[in-house]
């Protein structure tokens, strides 16, 4: 007696193994993919094995303006690093669990709307007196350093302004050509190369606040690995100016008592700012 036997179809499909040579580095990163800091983030990976034959693997752990990043590393035992914008300090408070490493760039936060709204930012504050759409701005995150920038600005100017969050920085600048809010507040870089919208004001010209980057690790990486990856990170950014300075930042290199100081000072500073906004809770 014969019997047939039908055998499902079953695909076979090949998986790639990534193998890794030298020591791993992990380098978590508070927002999506293309914004500032994941691009600088993979810049500076780039440039380690390069130098030391190091490999660093970039994680994007985007939420809660970076806090959820932050927790990630204070949770780690070793090799596990933060690459953090200043926009996250007021998510991510100075403390004994999130070490300094080393300041690695700085960059201006800039205000931009459609070229024909306004020429300067008074320009802007004056028109939207009467416009209800040039009262809202957008910004990548609910108490970010950039929603600080915005509430400050409407607040000093006794104006009515509304704030409206979005995941990244490309959102909120969209979201000024789809009509939804007059005025965007990003990190430069986020609009380099942008020329669908016009600068207003920025870091420096009707803007108190600059913006850096800098890199923590937890307080259970030991003191030898915090020393090498510190020194990896110097040399990792002197190689990266002409790739930061195109990304529209500012390659510069401080150790981790500098970015501590850094970090507590600008927390210090603008956490009053925060509270006086009502932006807090």
């Amino acid at each position: 007696m014969r019997m047939d036997v039908l055998l499902p179809a079953i695909a076979f499909t090949t998986v790639p193994v990534i193998v890794y040579s030298g020591p791993i580095l992990s380098l978590t990163v508070g927002f999506a993919p293309g914004g500032t800091s994941s691009i600088a983030a993979q810049i500076i990976a780039e440039a380690f094995p390069k130098i030391a034959g190091y490999t660093v693997i970039v994680e994007n752990k985007p939420g809660a303006g970076g806090e959820i990043a932050a927790r990630w590393v204070r949770g780690m035992k070793s090799r596990a690093f933060l690459f953090m914008s200043s926009t996250s300090t007021l998510q991510a408070p100075p403390g004994p669990d999130l070490v300094p490493v080393a300041l690695v760039a700085r960059f201006d936060y800039v205000i931009v709307s459609r070229p024909e709204t306004a020429a300067t930012l008074d320009a802007y504050v004056r028109a939207s007196r009467d416009n209800r759409l040039l009262q809202n701005f957008a910004t990548a995150g609910s108490k970010s350093i950039a929603h600080l920038i915005g509430a400050k600005l409407f607040r000093d100017a006794d104006a009515q302004g509304v704030h409206i969050p979005f995941k990244s920085s490309r959102e909120a600048v969209d979201a000024i050509l789809k009509g939804v809010v007059g005025i965007a507040i990003v990190p430069e870089p986020d609009v380099v190369g942008r020329t669908d919208i016009a600068e207003i004001a920025r870091t420096g010209r009707d803007i108190d606040i600059g913006g850096w980057l800098g890199v923590f690790a937890s307080s259970a990486t030991t003191l030898e690995e915090m020393r090498d990856v510190s020194r990896l990170l110097r040399e990792a950014s002197l190689a990266s100016v002409k790739k930061f300075r195109a990304l529209g930042l500012q390659s510069v290199w401080a150790d981790g008592t500098a970015l501590g100081a850094l970090h507590r000072s600008d927390y210090e500073r603008l956490l009053p700012v925060l509270n006086s906004l009502d932006l807090a809770q």
